[in-house]
């Protein structure tokens, strides 16, 4: 007599459930206070100038940031990454 577990019916595997898509997002910080926060920030290229004093805070939730092309968005997350 065998004491191996019972051979499964043929047929495609059978996968895990997949996890959620994403993380949960974060708790919100406390007292609504920012969760990025820029002051005076500017970027000059040569003699052009790309982003000029820009200052704003941002509350958790808020996921974009629009602008006309050249308007220096690329440019003013770059600075804010350093690099």
């Amino acid at each position: 007599m065998s004491t191996s577990p019972p051979t499964p019916p043929p047929g495609p595997p059978v996968s895990p459930p997949a996890p959620p898509v994403g993380a949960p997002p974060p708790p919100p910080p406390p007292n609504g206070s920012a969760m990025v926060e820029v002051n005076g920030v500017s970027k000059v290229f040569g003699d052009v100038v790309a982003v000029s004093d820009v200052s704003f805070s941002v509350r958790a939730g808020v996921t974009a940031l629009l602008g006309p092309n050249g308007a220096g968005k690329s440019t003013l997350f770059r600075v804010m990454c350093g690099l």
